[in-house]
Formats: structure tokens, C-alpha cells, sequence
């Protein structure tokens, strides 16, 4: 009897009834990532979601992974909001029925996102810390206690864009409006070199700041994170923050 794929909340898993034969088990996850791009003032906010599948298989040598299929579930501009409305819309989406306990949360927390980071702090919200900069790597550190993903804005918006043109990051059906919308996001990038090395990253225009897009670059960062998925079922996933 072939085994049959079964899923426990986020876990994805091979059912062998046990059987010695197929070695040791590892276990796939079926998550999601969801993201905010804080607006500044009366500026919109970014929503993002991206769901990240990693089924178990079995081969010759016994059970692996398969490669983790994204797909943007969700990418638009939020409308202009007082933050602690907008913590409690982003504590509602947690919520929903699909993605309540199988979704982790990153936000922009440079500037004013210090702020939105504490209001979810003590809403209890998990979630990761990310602050965008003009360098050429990633790194990590701890401020007050927190810990912070700086992260290289070239790099991060590079990656968004490798992965789509590759297919790698698929985009579901969000309406041909917020399709278009993203896709003139996309198409707003500009990429300059400074006059010290460093790549200068420009999106949007008078009229926006590539908000959704940017909330798909920090849910992207998230949901490609060495460590998204990978101790789902063994330890609390929001841990590796």
C-alpha cells in the first residue's frame, strides 16, 4: 500500500502505519507568511501572505523533502489607518480560520514600525523584526533585548524578483486589479549605485511607495528564512525569531 499524504495543522505528513521499510520519517509543513509594510503619517500600509508547501516524498534512499512551493495569497495596499487599527486588522487576519496557528508575521520595523512592533508585543502577536538598509548583506542583531533582521533592501527585492520571473514564486488569482497594480509596483524599481559602492533602491512615485510590494519583499524574507518550516511540530515555529 503506497503511503498517503496527511496534514496535522501545518505538518504534512507520509502515513506508512509504521512501517520499517521506509526508514526514518521527516515531516513537510504547509505554512503561511504574512507581512506589513508600515505607511508613514497618512500614507497606506502593505499586506502581504505567502503559502509555503513542503511535501515529504519518498525516494531511493528514503524520505526528503520536496522543494517548498510559494504562492502569493494575498499582496495589496491597506487604506490609511490610525497603527493600533491596524494591529488589530492584522491580529483579525491571524485569526482567520486558515491561517490561525500556522502563520508567522514579520513587519517593517524601522522608523515608526518601533512602535507597531510593541503595540503586537503586547497584543501577544510573535513576529520578526525587519530593518532594511543600503548594504550588500544580511545580518542579525539584538537591540533592547529584541532581536532585529537587518536586511539588505537590493538583496531582499532581487530575490522577490528572481523568484517570480523563475516561477518559483507563483501568484494566485488576487483579481486583475491588484494584479496590475503589483505588477506597476514592480515595474517602479529603480536601482542605482552610490558613489561608495552601495546599491541605492528606489520604488514608487508620487502617487504610492510600492507598499504592497514591499510587504511581499519582508513576507518573501520570512518565508525564505533558513529556518521557516523547518521545526514546525517539533518546537514553536515563531522560536527562530
Amino acid at each position: 500500500m503506497e503511503p498517503t499524504l496527511v496534514r496535522d495543522g501545518g505538518r504534512l505528513a507520509l502515513k506508512t502505519d509504521g512501517d520499517p521499510a521506509y526508514g526514518e520519517p521527516v515531516f513537510g509543513w504547509d505554512l503561511f507568511a504574512c507581512a506589513v509594510d508600515l505607511g508613514i503619517a497618512r500614507d497606506p500600509s502593505g499586506l502581504a501572505i505567502i503559502n509555503s508547501r513542503c511535501e515529504p516524498a519518498i525516494g531511493d534512499r528514503g524520505f526528503y523533502l520536496k522543494e517548498p512551493h510559494l504562492t502569493v495569497l494575498r499582496c495589496e495596499r491597506l487604506p490609511s489607518m490610525q497603527y493600533t487599527d491596524l494591529a488589530t486588522m492584522v491580529e483579525n487576519v491571524l485569526n482567520q480560520p486558515m491561517l490561525k496557528d500556522r502563520t508567522s508575521l514579520a513587519i517593517d520595523a524601522g522608523g515608526p514600525g518601533r512602535a507597531f512592533s510593541s503595540m503586537l508585543d503586547e497584543r501577544g502577536i510573535d513576529h520578526m523584526r525587519i530593518q532594511l538598509h543600503g548594504g550588500n548583506q544580511h545580518t542579525r542583531d539584538i537591540q533592547d533585548g529584541l532581536r532585529f533582521e537587518n536586511v539588505s533592501k537590493y538583496l531582499a527585492v532581487s530575490n522577490v524578483n528572481s523568484d517570480l520571473f523563475t516561477g518559483k514564486l507563483q501568484i494566485a488569482d488576487l483579481g486583475p486589479d491588484k494584479v496590475r497594480a503589483l505588477k506597476n509596483e514592480l515595474e517602479s524599481v529603480e536601482v542605482s549605485v552610490s558613489p561608495v559602492g552601495r546599491h541605492v533602491v528606489k520604488q514608487g512615485d508620487k502617487t504610492h511607495h510600492a507598499d504592497a510590494l514591499m510587504a511581499l519583499v519582508f513576507a518573501h524574507y520570512l518565508v525564505t528564512h533558513k529556518d521557516f518550516g523547518v521545526h514546525y511540530g517539533q518546537r514553536r515555529l515563531a522560536g527562530m525569531f
